[in-house]
C-alpha cells in the first residue's frame, strides 16, 4: 500500500503506465536494483552528465547569471551547440514574470500531485507559457509526447495553481500553453494549447488513475508490462526475469520512435 503522504508526479505516474511492477518496486518497496539501464555504460553516463550540465546552465541563466559568464564556462562541442540553440530562443524574460524549476503541488484524490516545470512565463495578460527542455537525441514525436503523463500533469497542476502564480483570478485553461523544446532539434518544437475541456477530462483521468494505484496492495496486483522491449532499458529486468543484458545505444537509436526511449531521457533531472 502507498504511504498516506505519497506524492504523485509525472515521473511516477509514467512509470506506472509503462509498467505497474516497476512502479511497485521503485516507489512502494523502494528497491534499488543495480542492473545497468543501457550499454555502453560510459556513453550512458556521458549523456546523463551532458543533460545535467545543460539543465544547470539554463537554470543559472534564467536565474540571472550573465550569458557571457556562462558561455565562457562551457566545455565540449555538443554542449556548446546546445547552448547556442538555447540563446537563439531569445526568451523575453524582462517583460514577463518567470518561475524557474518551481515545485507546485495540489491535492487530488486524497494525495498530492506535483509538477516542477523547467520554466514558467506569465505575461501581463495572465497567459501562462510552460517550457520543458528535452535533451534526448531522437527527433520529437508529437503524438507520443502528448500522450505522456507530463503533458497531462503539468498544465493541470499549473491551472490549479494559477491564482497564486498570477496574483489574480484563476486563469482560464485556454490561456495556458505548453512547449517541449529539444536543444538537439531546436526547429522541431512541440507546442500545444490547453483548454477547459481538457482540464476537466484530465482531472477525471488523473483522479481515476490515482485511485486505481492507491487501491492496489501487494506485488501481485502490480503486473509486469506486456511490452518486453521496454525491459531492455529497465534496471529491474533481471529481477523480473526479463533478461540480464542492457539495451545498447544502437537499440536506443532503433527505438527512437517508441515510448521506451524516454527512459533514457532526462525527465528526472
Amino acid at each position: 500500500m502507498l504511504q498516506p503522504d505519497f506524492t504523485f508526479s509525472q515521473q511516477n505516474l509514467q512509470d506506472y503506465l509503462d509498467c505497474p511492477r516497476r512502479f511497485y518496486l521503485r516507489y512502494v518497496e523502494h528497491l534499488a536494483w543495480p542492473a545497468v539501464e543501457s550499454e555502453p555504460v560510459l556513453e550512458q553516463e556521458r549523456r546523463m552528465q551532458l543533460g545535467h550540465d545543460f539543465h544547470m546552465l539554463v537554470q543559472q541563466r534564467l536565474s540571472g547569471i550573465p550569458a557571457d559568464a556562462l558561455r565562457d564556462s562551457i566545455q565540449g562541442e555538443e554542449l556548446q551547440r546546445w547552448w547556442m540553440h538555447f540563446e537563439a530562443l531569445d526568451l523575453d524574460l524582462d517583460n514577463q514574470k518567470s518561475f524557474v524549476e518551481e515545485a507546485l503541488s495540489v491535492p487530488l484524490a486524497g494525495y498530492r500531485l506535483l509538477a516542477k516545470p523547467d520554466l514558467l512565463l506569465i505575461d501581463t495578460n495572465g497567459r501562462i507559457q510552460i517550457y520543458d527542455w528535452k535533451t534526448s537525441r531522437s527527433e520529437p514525436d508529437r503524438s507520443r509526447l502528448l500522450k505522456r503523463a507530463q503533458s497531462i500533469v503539468y498544465p493541470y497542476v499549473i491551472a490549479r495553481c494559477s491564482r497564486e502564480l498570477t496574483g489574480s483570478d484563476l486563469t482560464d485553461p485556454a490561456d495556458i500553453r505548453m512547449t517541449y523544446w529539444f536543444p538537439e532539434h531546436p526547429a522541431l518544437t512541440v507546442t500545444f494549447d490547453y483548454s477547459p475541456g481538457r482540464y476537466s477530462s484530465d482531472e477525471q483521468w488523473l483522479s481515476g488513475l490515482i485511485n486505481e494505484i492507491a487501491s492496489l496492495d501487494g506485488r501481485d496486483q502490480y503486473p509486469k508490462t506486456d511490452n518486453i522491449r521496454m525491459c531492455k532499458f529497465c534496471n529491474y529486468r533481471s529481477l523480473c526475469d526479463r533478461g540480464d543484458k542492457a539495451g545498447s545505444s544502437e537499440d536506443d537509436l532503433q527505438a527512437a520512435s517508441d515510448d521506451d526511449i524516454f527512459k533514457i531521457d532526462f525527465e528526472s533531472l
